[in-house]
């Protein structure tokens, strides 16, 4: 009887590895025979993606010399292999000849590049597919929990998306659409900004004083978006839970944290759960970050990625940080300033990725410097001297009004906007162009 054909997917072992030696190897060779091809491949390879274990050791060689400012043939080649102790582990001089004979031609650097990314990531695909094919096999784990770690092993694929090229011609740029901002509830704030609105593309800093109400402040903006249709991420990295920012919410909707005892009341209350519960309601417009340090959620490195993997699926239109001093980073700084402004840099660039219909709001603390009796922001020059906008919240405790300084503004010039109302019952700021239609005292 003849043997019968298994249909089952073949095991781990009988998928082979992805790559072309032929490609690897003239990648290399017009590296070694043209500067030019250095700088093309160091822009858009990295020494992981190549298969075979000498060219990752070439690789590595060749970005040394030309990093240092040494001109790349086969004899600095050849030393600095020697120098790092891997001249025989790659196969000595004549197979660095081999490789700078293979090469057709050197002009054709980043086809031959685009090759072996390209098989670097079918290999990386493969191996995601085989990490989630023996979760699914392992019966450990529930649906839910497949789900989520298909995600984690699909997540670190969202770096090879293709690279978007710099280059544009004047020409090319579209200047058609009108130049729109980010509506946030507060007509003062807005008629001051060109845009008429938050700038999308840009980081919007939010600061106050210890107490004034920043989150409150920009809870308030969260809610205004949703409310008007828009999607919205709320990243918490102050101590504060989902559910305490949630009763918050409740707050400013009904001026209770908590279901109320009187029964009018208690209809508002049961009215505002509906809404912040319902499936389909204005609630679902909000999704929340929770930035603790379980499993890197709260290293910037791991939002950012989360937040464009996110926002490729539905895109946001508005992006808040609560706040930055708490984010915590894969790297390591000696000085927490040096912390920060890496921080604010990596926001910076993913503020960008998020594109001009999304802004990004970012709060941190203002703090007194004792010695001189004056304020000073915690995050530092760096991300002031980057960001779009800068908005400062002033409030003196146990009164009613409140002041916002737009202190920098890259789309109009800064501003003192006195005269914002506060209602002590909802935790709510009041634009002044409202507040002036009522008494002081409602």
């Amino acid at each position: 009887m003849a043997a019968r054909r298994s249909t089952h997917a073949p095991a781990k072992a009988d998928i082979l590895p992805s790559y072309s030696s032929e490609a690897e190897m003239s990648t290399l060779g017009a590296m070694i025979l043209s500067e030019r091809a250095i700088e093309k491949v160091l822009g858009s390879l990295r020494k992981e993606e190549f298969y075979v274990p000498a060219h990752q050791v070439i690789f590595g060689a060749i970005r040394s010399l030309h990093t240092s400012g040494t001109q790349v043939d086969l004899v600095t080649l050849k030393d600095q292999l020697i120098r790092e102790g891997k001249l025989d582990e790659v196969g000595g001089i004549e197979y660095l000849v081999q490789i700078g004979e293979t090469v057709p031609s050197a002009a054709n650097a980043e086809y031959y590049a685009g090759i072996v990314r390209a098989k670097a990531v079918l290999r990386s695909l493969s191996k995601r597919a085989n990490d989630i094919l023996a979760d699914i096999q392992a019966c450990e784990y529930s649906p839910d929990e497949l789900v989520t770690r298909a995600l984690s092993h699909i997540e670190p694929l969202a770096r090879w998306s293709t690279k978007s090229d710099p280059w544009q011609r004047l020409t090319e740029v579209d200047i058609s659409r009108s130049e729109r901002g980010i509506k946030v509830g507060f007509p003062s704030i807005e008629s001051s900004i060109s845009c008429r609105g938050l700038p999308g593309g840009q980081v919007t800093i939010v600061q106050a004083g210890t107490g004034v109400g920043k989150t409150l402040f920009m809870t308030q903006m969260a809610w205004h978006v949703a409310l008007e249709g828009g999607n919205v991420c709320y990243a918490i990295f102050a101590d504060l839970t989902p559910a305490q920012w949630k009763r918050r919410l409740f707050k400013l909707l009904t001026g209770y944290s908590t279901a109320p005892s009187n029964l009018e009341q208690e209809v508002s209350w049961r009215e505002a759960e509906a809404v912040l519960s319902d499936p389909f309601g204005d609630g679902t417009n909000i999704l929340i970050y929770r930035g603790d340090s379980e499993d890197g959620a709260g290293h910037v490195e791991t939002f950012c990625r989360q937040l464009l993997l996110k926002h490729a699926e539905t895109p946001f239109d508005m992006v808040v940080v609560d706040y930055l001093q708490e984010i915590e980073t894969d790297k390591q700084f000696i000085q927490t300033n040096d912390k920060v402004a890496y921080v604010s840099a990596q926001l910076m660039k993913t503020a960008a990725k998020l594109g001009d219909t999304c802004a990004m709001v970012v709060g941190s603390q203002l703090t007194e410097d004792l010695s001189s009796g004056r304020t000073r922001a915690r995050y530092g020059a760096e991300i002031t001297n980057k960001a779009g906008l800068v908005l400062e919240v002033q409030k003196k405790d146990q009164e009613n009004e409140a002041t916002v300084v737009i202190r920098k503004s890259r789309f109009g010039p800064k501003f003192t906007i006195p005269g914002f109302g506060f209602d002590s019952r909802t935790l709510k700021f009041i634009d002044p162009q409202d507040w002036e239609a009522k008494p002081r005292g409602a």
